[in-house]
Order: C-alpha cells, then sequence, then structure tokens
C-alpha cells in the first residue's frame, strides 16, 4: 500500500514539475527567440537582453537540476572538467619547456644581455617549478600572459575583442543542429 502511495505522490510531483519547466520554459524560449529575431535582422541588441536571456537560460538550467535530482552528477561532472583542465594546463606547459625552439629564437642569435632580460621579463630563468606555479596561479586569475606577436597587449584584452562574435557565432550553431537534429531524430526514430 505504502508503496503505491509513493509512486502517486512522486507521479504528481512530476507533474507539477513539468508544468513548472512548460509555465517557465516557454517565455525563456520566447525571449530566446525575440532576441535571435532582433539580432538576426541586424537591430543591435543591447547587452542587457543578451543578459537577461542567459539569465533565464541559467535559472532554467538551475531548475531542471533541482527538479530532477542531478546536482550530485552534476557536481562529478564540473569535478571532471576541472580534472581535464587542469591536465591539459599542465601537459602545455610541459610541452613547451621541454619542445625544442621557443618565441624568442631567430636565425641570427640575439646578444647575450638582451636574452637575459628577455628572460627574466618573462621568468624564464627561474627553476621550473616556480614557473610551473607561477603559470596555474596565472590561469587561475585569468592572466593568459602578454602577446608574442601583438607586443604590450595582453592576450585576455585580443580574447575579449573576439569573443563576443565567438559566442554568437556558436549560439547560432547550437540552434541551427536543435533545429535540424530533432526533427531528423524524431523522424529517424519514427522509422526504426
Amino acid at each position: 500500500m505504502n508503496r503505491g502511495g509513493s509512486s502517486k505522490n512522486d507521479e504528481i510531483e512530476r507533474d507539477q514539475s513539468g508544468m513548472l519547466t512548460l509555465f517557465f520554459g516557454l517565455p525563456i524560449l520566447g525571449a530566446l527567440l525575440v532576441t535571435l529575431l532582433l539580432n538576426f535582422l541586424a537591430y543591435d541588441v543591447p547587452f542587457w537582453l543578451w543578459f537577461l536571456d542567459g539569465c533565464l537560460i541559467l535559472g532554467a538550467f538551475i531548475h531542471y537540476v533541482f527538479t530532477q535530482r542531478l546536482i550530485g552528477y552534476v557536481f562529478k561532472r564540473l569535478a571532471e572538467a576541472v580534472l581535464v583542465l587542469w591536465i591539459i594546463a599542465s601537459l602545455t606547459f610541459l610541452l613547451l619547456r621541454v619542445l625544442p625552439g621557443g618565441p624568442f629564437d631567430q636565425e641570427k642569435a640575439l646578444p647575450p644581455e638582451i636574452k637575459a632580460n628577455i628572460e627574466a621579463k618573462y621568468k624564464l630563468n627561474s627553476p621550473l617549478y616556480v614557473q610551473y606555479f607561477d603559470y596555474i596561479s596565472d590561469l587561475l586569475r585569468g592572466d593568459l600572459g602578454e602577446s608574442y606577436k601583438y607586443l604590450g597587449r595582453p592576450i585576455s584584452s585580443i580574447l575579449s575583442e573576439s569573443l563576443p562574435n565567438s559566442l554568437q557565432l556558436g549560439f547560432y550553431a547550437l540552434i541551427i543542429s536543435f533545429l535540424v537534429g530533432i526533427p531528423l531524430g524524431v523522424f529517424a526514430a519514427s522509422r526504426h
């Protein structure tokens, strides 16, 4: 008897969660479509509208995670992502130090005092473990260093200039993949 009662409560809770998702999901989808349509029609969409859409999507994701009891799964995946990023950063650091050549190597050798100044500026004369600690701590702060190509410009400012266009392009690609992929998946499932 208890088992049937808890099943009925779970079913009622699932129905309420589905109604909440529908109630919040349609306005979020509408706001997103309006923003995309305005942007597609070459209107200058204000930042606050993009920010509002992002907050709505993030809120919907958080609501979904908590109603589906996925918080443990999400934290596990986030921990795995942090581990993978640390491994990639460490391998990048080691490969840049082990492989021959570097950004300051030229056909014509630099004078020793200029080479020493460059190594001091970029902390290349420090022990390897100090360089690694500085590299990881700079990455955690978002400091990617200065560009070797565009002298005197931080890499983060170069990336921040192109980031809005890259995010917009990626977002459009995601929308197109949903619009094409979901109907094709439904069609394939119905034919199977």
